[in-house]
């Protein structure tokens, strides 16, 4: 069934490159001396080793998945509460984190403390406003992890966590320009759909749905954002 619905996703709406891959190209071209994961977990994706700096710490609340986490430096702490001076890192990157925060805009803000000036913030998160986000925030948490493991994930233990989807849309994106002396270096937005359904013979309803939201952006399932904090 993946395999049809993946020729039938390519015949609908063509190939793309996925977030991850241009979230890897982005990480790759920013020149920084420390850097900080937040909500690493066990660095599932590998994206640390695309990471140009010498010093990078992995932080995250789970002492589990960070003790999977191949990185040197890991350190358990909470967004809201970075154990960190100011003006530490060059770089802050996180990806697919900021949907489980229940205070985003705390984490934001030490973000904004620790990060140095000139520094640069990368952020990839689902939208809220997408159909998926809103299925997910009204479906229970056992669910997703059936669900996960229905489709062959064995470890949701450490895969897995609750969603709040309190952060991640365009209106929040941009306020953060007005709330930190941060700038937008690039903003990428990626159309649906996900591979959450690629297993069913359904998938090709969702995949027409995304087509047809193609051109409205803050519609599109997921957002990779860019700041470059001023010098």
């Amino acid at each position: 069934m993946r395999r049809v619905n993946d020729s039938i996703e390519r015949a609908l709406v063509g190939e793309r490159r996925s977030p991850l891959a241009v979230y890897r190209e982005l990480l790759r071209g920013v020149d920084a001396a420390a850097a900080l994961h937040l909500g690493s977990g066990r660095d599932k994706h590998g994206v640390v080793a695309d990471v140009t700096a010498d010093d990078v710490v992995s932080l995250d609340p789970d002492h589990t998945a960070l003790g999977l986490n191949e990185n040197d430096r890991t350190l358990v702490g909470d967004g809201a509460t970075l154990p960190f001076a100011r003006d530490t890192f060059d770089l802050v990157f996180s990806e697919y984190v900021f949907e489980h925060l229940p205070a985003p805009w705390r984490t934001l803000d030490e973000i904004d403390r620790v990060l140095r000036p000139g520094g640069s913030v990368l952020v990839l998160v689902p939208n809220p406003r997408h159909y998926y986000a809103r299925i997910a925030d009204h479906t229970p948490f056992w669910f997703h992890e059936w669900w996960l493991k229905s489709q062959g994930h064995e470890t949701t233990d450490v895969d897995t966590y609750p969603t709040a989807y309190n952060w991640g849309t365009m209106a929040d994106i941009d306020r953060a320009t007005t709330r930190y002396p941060w700038r937008v270096a690039s903003l990428y937005s990626y159309p649906g759909p996900t591979g959450y359904t690629k297993h069913t013979p359904f998938h090709v309803c969702f995949t027409l749905l995304d087509k047809y939201v193609y051109d409205s952006r803050d519609r599109h399932v997921s957002f990779l954002v860019h700041y470059e904090r001023e010098q």
